[in-house]
């Protein structure tokens, strides 16, 4: 009785590691959608380029509305106006100089 016990406790765990591996790769997968979901619908220009303007309407949108979407680019926090500097510096460096 116990070795049986011992052997679904072991069938238990390997499907409740495989349970955990696929739900993090479907939720990897659902951010990458969000993120690029939200970078296309606030290209607001269509020119392939998100400014800074537009990119308080990304972190609008990837914070499900926690940020307003009006507010200038100043008024977000400035961890993220960094992050948004660094993601246009990287921008520059793979080529892209026309970008601020």
């Amino acid at each position: 009785m116990f070795q049986s016990n011992r052997s679904a406790q072991r069938w238990f765990l390997v499907v409740l590691f495989w349970a955990f591996m696929i739900a993090s790769v479907v939720r990897a997968e659902d951010s990458t959608k969000i993120c690029y979901n939200a970078l296309f619908n606030n290209d607001v220009d269509k020119n392939a380029k998100i400014d800074a303007e537009e990119y308080v309407g990304v972190v609008h949108e990837m914070s499900n509305g926690f940020f307003n979407r009006n507010a200038p680019f100043a008024d977000i926090p400035s961890s993220l106006r960094q992050n948004f500097q660094s993601l246009a510096c990287l921008c520059q460096i793979a080529g892209n100089s026309d970008l601020p």
